[in-house]
């Protein structure tokens, strides 16, 4: 009787370890993805300011081909949105200027990190609705 409550309790801790350590990766990976997108604004930031970032993207393949500075940015959401859907459970991205001009950006991501099929867009981490929220904010020249 004491050993398979032992085990149990062995169970549970190696469940709980489990949870912590791929909460722990999506936390690193949500960072990684915000600083990837600003340093894609960083580097068409003439197209961020005017900002056409701000929109749904496309996929306009930049890659192998030449593109205008709209349509690297719209490749950019376009990637970087299709990195987030593969990289995180209910995994999206999002751009906003705030006052609707400037070089002023708040780049958000959103991802369902508790697994409770989450849709809620509040950012709060006590709500189960809300999915799981980071932000970053930056200041283009």
């Amino acid at each position: 009787m004491v050993t398979t409550i032992a085990v149990m309790g062995l169970s549970k801790l190696q469940v709980n370890s489990l949870v912590n350590n791929q909460q722990s990766q999506y936390s690193t990976l949500v960072t990684w993805q915000l600083y990837q997108m600003a340093e894609r604004m960083r580097s068409n930031s003439g197209a961020a300011i005017a900002g056409l970032y701000l929109n749904a993207g496309t996929d306009n393949d930049c890659i192998t081909s030449a593109c205008t500075a709209q349509e690297m940015a719209q490749s950019d959401i376009f990637n970087w949105n299709s990195e987030n859907g593969d990289l995180f459970p209910a995994g999206a991205g999002t751009i906003t200027q705030p006052g609707g001009a400037g070089t002023d950006f708040i780049i958000t991501m959103r991802w369902d990190g508790n697994r409770k099929a989450a849709t809620g867009t509040g950012c709060d981490a006590s709500n189960d609705a809300d999915l799981l929220c980071n932000t970053v904010t930056i200041t283009l020249n």
